[in-house]
């Protein structure tokens, strides 16, 4: 589990890093954090042109999260 603890942790300091939040969905009632489905598949461009690595990273991070009224799936259904 620590593992896995670490993992998240690089990827929130990765978001934060390059300014990549708008790509992060949190449930307003549990918190939970996960990429928004909708997320293309180039999301940041610098000189480098490297924008289709940030998605695949964020991809890589986190799991996908969708939300129905700011809602996971699983709070929206209860």
């Amino acid at each position: 589990m620590k593992h896995r603890d670490r993992s998240s942790n690089k990827g929130e300091r990765y978001v934060r890093q390059y300014r990549l939040e708008k790509w992060i969905n949190q449930c307003l009632n549990c918190q939970a954090r996960g990429y928004n489905p909708d997320m293309p598949t180039e999301v940041a461009q610098n000189k480098y042109g490297r924008g289709s690595f940030c998605a695949k990273y964020i991809r890589h991070q986190f799991k996908p999260l969708p939300l129905e009224d700011g809602l996971c799936e699983m709070c929206y259904r209860r």
